[in-house]
């Protein structure tokens, strides 16, 4: 079972109570709700995303968002911030929010 946990309330609190979250999201124990988030900062994404393995690519992050509550725009910036993080010009896959499902692009 996950825990649950609100990108809006989280991105509010101090760096100190976003750390431990990103350690659970690194054990894929946390879903991330985005109701209500249409795009955060590059250094809020850092932050969030601090402790899980550098390696990680769309399919693995997917597993620790519940896509039923992301905006195409935050999706969009979502992807792009993992292809600049894994070196990439050009995107690799994009995720289908309509389906939750992974897509070649």
């Amino acid at each position: 079972m996950k825990i649950n946990i609100k990108i809006q309330e989280l991105l509010q609190q101090p760096e100190n109570a976003i750390l431990p979250i990103s350690n659970l999201l690194s054990q894929k124990l946390a879903l991330l709700d985005c109701t209500g988030v249409i795009a955060v900062t590059p250094e809020q994404l850092t932050l969030l995303f601090i402790n899980i393995p550098q390696n990680w690519d769309i399919q693995e992050i997917a597993e620790i968002f519940d896509f039923s509550t992301i905006t195409q725009t935050f999706q969009y910036q979502l992807q792009e911030w993992i292809d600049q993080r894994l070196g990439r010009t050009n995107p690799q896959v994009s995720v289908n929010i309509s389906s939750s499902s992974l897509t070649n692009s």
